[in-house]
């Protein structure tokens, strides 16, 4: 069994000084996730407020994707916009988001139970395998280091069986799940308690 040791990234005593001043990002509404592109160009996605796709690029905040219509997991699938405009689409729900490097933000469009696809250059929005593939609430989407596999989570499972392969394993809400630089997957299994490691 490995063991990991965690330090609290807030804790006074373990952050070295900082080399600036920190800084404060306003005007969002329960930001969820982000990711950086190379050139450093920070994407992300708000669970509330229309759940709207934002970037932040030279310390300027702008959004992206998303209309302001109301969100919430009652409202069930509310999914519009696909083949437009990625400003005039509707999301429900958003919880995470992963960036291919030929441009393609993937957006995992948690109650509309699909995964949305923006491409940076057009600024357009569809969705994976153009509505034929659905998902119960994906929370958590990732690319692989090969960038040919696309994560999705799987939905929620009762139990904290370990098996030797994910779709073995009873997963209860996973809100996190990245691969390592070998290739390994590591998910944040969050109503049970911990990190599972499925190896390469």
């Amino acid at each position: 069994m490995m063991t990991l040791r965690l330090a609290l990234i807030f804790a006074a005593s373990l952050w070295p000084a900082l080399a600036a001043e920190p800084k404060e990002i306003t005007g969002l509404t329960e930001p969820f996730s982000v990711v950086f592109d190379q050139d450093g160009t920070l994407y992300g996605v708000e669970y509330e407020n229309g759940n709207p796709v934002f970037q932040l690029k030279n310390d300027k905040l702008e959004f992206i994707a998303g209309s302001k219509s109301p969100a919430g997991k009652t409202l069930g699938d509310v999914a519009e916009g696909d083949g437009g405009p990625a400003l005039k689409g509707s999301f429900n729900g958003m919880h995470d988001l992963a960036l291919h490097p030929d441009g393609r933000l993937f957006i995992a469009d948690t109650f509309n139970r699909r995964i949305r696809v923006i491409d940076l250059k057009t600024k357009t929005l569809t969705t994976l395998g153009d509505g034929e593939l659905t998902f119960k609430e994906p929370y958590t989407v990732s690319l692989h280091p090969d960038h040919h596999k696309l994560l999705v989570s799987p939905p929620p499972q009762s139990g904290k069986t370990l098996g030797e392969t994910p779709t073995t394993t009873a997963i209860n809400r996973p809100h996190g799940a990245r691969y390592d630089s070998q290739g390994g997957l590591w998910l944040v299994d969050s109503f049970n308690d911990r990190l599972l490691h499925f190896p390469k």
